[in-house]
């Protein structure tokens, strides 16, 4: 499927947005968490303390569920998703 010109436009913007969503959400849990370990690669999350957990804070549509699933299919995290 071919995208015209103004929907590659659309879709870049609507991913760009999405992407500074995502940052905002994450500096406020960060905020709220201080307990927790934040990654600046991989899984955004980790709990410190006996287990590891890890969470991933994403946007929540389909594409972005499974480009994360597919890209960190070697993890065991839980989404947080917005």
């Amino acid at each position: 499927m071919m995208l015209s010109a103004g929907e590659k436009d659309h879709f870049q913007a609507a991913r760009l947005q999405a992407q500074a969503r995502g940052r905002w959400v994450q500096e406020v849990l960060k905020e709220e968490f201080k307990h927790l370990k934040w990654n600046h690669r991989g899984v955004d999350i980790t709990n410190p303390a006996g287990k590891e957990y890890h969470y991933e804070v994403l946007a929540g549509t389909a594409d972005n569920f499974g480009r994360h699933g597919r890209r960190m299919s070697d993890v065991l995290f839980r989404m947080i998703y917005f």
